[in-house]
Order: structure tokens, then sequence, then C-alpha cells
């Protein structure tokens, strides 16, 4: 079995790898999307990051902002951007479309994204 630590971003970045050089676990989950502090990570821990990322579209755009607040979610039309600014410091990402699952899925068809659903 393996061992992993859901990770907050929020907190200051030493401590994050502090907690993570103590459990030593074989992956991580991010959650919030500070590249400096995932580039941080990235340098001083070698397992599997996962980044978990909320996707805002027109249909679910409101309750995003109000639920979760702007700043760690990202429109889908910035999505190959994101992609391309994240992609050296994580091994996978997670993504989320609340009350707006097909409105991700063919916006990431759109995008020429691929999918993998499990």
């Amino acid at each position: 079995m393996q061992k992993g630590l859901i990770l907050s971003l929020r907190y200051p970045i030493d401590k994050v790898i502090q907690r993570v050089e103590r459990a030593k676990p074989d992956f991580v989950l991010t959650m919030n999307n500070d590249l400096k502090k995932l580039e941080s990570l990235r340098s001083n821990y070698d397992g599997i990051i996962v980044m978990y990322t909320v996707i805002k579209t027109i249909g679910n755009a409101s309750y995003v902002e109000k639920e979760l607040g702007n700043k760690d979610a990202v429109y889908y039309e910035d999505l190959v951007n994101f992609v391309e600014r994240v992609k050296d410091f994580i091994d996978e990402l997670l993504l989320t479309a609340p009350r707006a699952v097909e409105d991700a899925v063919d916006a990431l068809k759109k995008l020429g994204l691929s999918l993998y659903t499990p």
C-alpha cells in the first residue's frame, strides 16, 4: 500500500517541506495553485506530485467563486496555458468541475487535452 499526504500550499513552504520530509510519503496531493511553492516542493521532493485543480466554466463560475473563491480555480479557456506552467513541477493533474462536469469534459476535448477517467 502506498502512503500519501494532502498538502495545502497556503502554509509556508518550509513547513510543508518539513512535513513531507518527516512523513516520507510515496505521493502528495497539492491543493492551491501557488507555482513558486510548487516549484520549491518539486526541488525538495522526488516522489509523485499530484495537483488538484478546480475548473471554472460559464456554467459553474458563480458557484465556484462563491464557495471556493477565485484564487485557485482555472477557467477552462486557460487550461492549456495552466498545464504548460505546471507540467515541470507535477506528475499528475486531478481536475474537478463542480456542477459542470459535462461542460468541463467538452471544453477539454475542444482544447485537445486527453482525458483519463478511471
